[in-house]
């Protein structure tokens, strides 16, 4: 076959197109369409490779009398024969025009009465019989009315085929491959088992993303699975044994989606347990890139661990707020995005008393929240506060010294620690603790003193005004923080050792000419932490040292290591009264007077 150019060749290829959908469409006609008779709409058998046949209608298919077509050919043959097969008489014979070089291309009415329409080659134009064409190619041919009959029966069995799709309770079996190669809007005609692991193929599809959404009332999974050279996404995946909801979304980005692709009905007996209570012991997991409300009995004065799933964003922070039924925030926290789990993680998750609801949100800015994902109600019941004060603190006593762990100092200064990413200073740290500490109490001055040799006060971004983020990365690379980096770094720490911390926010006191009633604008950061025997509160802050004009004084302390609740609060107001560790918190109005009692 010769190389053609042009619409002609656009109308030869859709010519093939319509050719291939005749055949399709020939397979859906149901058995109680009951035909006057027989009819096929297959593609003709084309025996030469030098005659390429087409026919293009703007109107239906499949050839319906009485219906003009475009017929064209390309063939290297002298003469192209249209013959429309008419039983009752009148056959017609018509030669088709040559138009280009090897193109043949004519408009034609199927007549009334049509049957069949042949078509062939011949040396002679006007050649009408078998004898003198040899044909190449036919098609049958039916009425109108027959045509409105077929579509009517394909109109109805689609609409049965619907109907079935949304009431089918057949389920795929784990091993059967799901191949979606084209878009849904609705429903997968078959189910799925919760709790099976299938194979999905999807696309070809020019979306940068398929995201695979599973929901429940704990949990809100957004699986982002990016597309490969062939426009497919591939993966194995597991619907989850409680999920009520599983959809595929196309997206542009992992973070959002463009278009929902299909929705999956789900079959399978749902784990009633995991509705009511928390997974793996109070543990708060947030799985998603979007906004969606958690329905779990979270409780206020208790204390979670909360992971969130950052697969679907690469924000460095976390943050999390606690707001009471005015929509005040009682308390916040911002966790740092793990660099190697791409998780935010906290093993101390302590919500205030009367909080109603916890907000949380993805951002790049540390003091800001941009993104928020999800929003967990608080239910209001009366337990014991878990805050309670240790009750060992002599026991650190023996700990504490005016000098920084010489051996400690030593270590770090063996191990060129300058050329250290933060998170591998932070593994060095917590590795050398785990093999000297002698106890508990030990590790803690461990960590004190490390980040006393990590860290300094920085005076001079505090006096020109410049903000520095305060987690631990920021921090161990600067070598310089204020309050808020002292303590969030020191909660890290803990962290990586198992011991739960938390950073607590609230105003100070600190021996300035500040009056006692000033003192609520002085903000301020500190930790407690929780031992075998209770909370104890650390100032590390108050015992580092300090860099103005660029020079460290190294000045150390021990004052404000494992401090005793009753002193602590002479000079440290936390926002949340419940993290003063004491029986019978102050209020606002009592610290004051304390505070004013203090200096007097």
């Amino acid at each position: 076959m010769k190389k053609i150019t042009g619409s002609i060749f656009q109308k030869i290829v859709l010519f093939s197109l319509i050719g291939t959908i005749c055949f399709a469409f020939s397979g859906c006609i149901p058995d109680s369409a009951d035909p006057v008779r027989e009819i096929s709409y297959g593609t003709p058998a084309i025996f030469d490779e030098d005659l390429d046949i087409g026919l293009f209608s703007p109107f239906e298919l499949p050839l319906v009398q009485n219906r003009e077509y475009e017929f064209t050919a390309t063939t290297s043959h002298k003469y192209i024969r249209v013959h429309f097969v008419i039983p009752n008489g009148g056959d017609k014979w018509i030669s088709l025009r040559k138009i280009e070089s090897n193109i043949f291309s004519q408009n034609l009415i199927i007549p009334n009465g049509t049957e069949k329409v042949e078509i062939g080659i011949s040396d002679r134009a006007n050649a009408k019989d078998s004898s003198s064409v040899k044909i190449y190619a036919a098609y049958d041919v039916i009425t109108l009315d027959e045509f409105k009959g077929v579509i009517e029966d394909e109109e109805r069995r689609r609409e049965s085929d619907y109907v079935q799709a949304n009431e089918q309770t057949e389920t795929l079996r784990f091993s059967e491959k799901i191949v979606i190669d084209h878009k849904y809007t609705s429903r997968y005609p078959k189910a799925l088992k919760r709790g099976e692991t299938y194979t999905f193929e999807i696309g070809p599809f020019d979306s940068s993303y398929c995201i695979l959404n599973a929901v429940n009332k704990n949990n809100f999974q957004w699986l982002p699975i990016e597309r490969n050279k062939s426009k497919y996404f591939k993966i194995n995946y597991q619907i989850p044994s409680d999920a009520e909801e599983f959809r595929l979304v196309l997206s542009s980005t992992s973070t959002s989606f463009t278009e929902s692709l299909v929705s999956f009905n789900l079959v399978g007996e749902i784990d009633k347990s995991k509705s009511n209570k928390l997974e793996n012991g109070e543990n708060i997991v947030i799985s998603s890139a979007t906004m969606s409300s958690l329905d779990i009995p979270i409780d206020d004065e208790k204390i979670y661990s909360m992971t969130v799933d950052s697969f679907a964003s690469n924000y460095n922070y976390c943050h999390v707020y606690f707001l009471d039924d005015n929509e005040e925030n009682l308390d916040s926290l911002v966790l740092d995005r793990d660099k190697i789990t791409g998780k935010y993680e906290t093993k101390c998750l302590y919500v205030p008393n009367g909080t109603k609801r916890i907000d949380v949100y993805l951002s790049d800015d540390y003091f800001s929240h941009v993104n928020k994902i999800a929003d967990i109600l608080v239910e209001d019941r009366k337990v014991e506060n878990p805050l309670k004060a240790g009750a060992s603190i002599q026991k650190a006593d023996k700990y504490r010294t005016d000098t920084a762990d010489k051996d400690l100092g030593e270590f770090l200064e063996s191990r060129n620690i300058d050329t250290f990413s933060p998170d591998e200073i932070v593994d060095l740290c917590v590795s050398y603790i785990e093999e000297n500490a002698l106890d508990d109490y030990h590790k803690i001055k461990l960590v004190h003193d490390c980040i006393w040799y990590l860290a300094s006060y920085d005076h001079d971004s505090l006096e020109i005004g410049i903000y520095w983020p305060w987690d631990f990365r920021t921090v161990l690379s600067r070598r310089l923080c204020v309050c808020a980096g002292f303590s969030r770094t020191f909660v890290y720490f803990c962290e990586k050792l198992g011991i739960r911390a938390i950073n607590v926010l609230g105003n100070s006191l600190d021996g300035t000419e500040r009056s006692a009633e000033e003192v609520e604008d002085q903000d301020h950061a500190w930790t407690i932490l929780e031992l075998d025997d209770g909370w104890y509160i650390f100032d590390l802050t108050w015992d580092c040292s300090n860099t103005r004009g660029g020079k460290r004084d190294d000045t150390y302390s021990c004052d404000y290591f494992f401090v005793r609740p009753d002193d602590f609060i002479k000079k440290h107001y936390p926002n949340n009264p419940e993290k003063q560790l004491l029986e019978n918190p102050y209020t606002s109005n009592e610290i004051v007077k304390l505070f004013r009692d203090s200096r007097e």
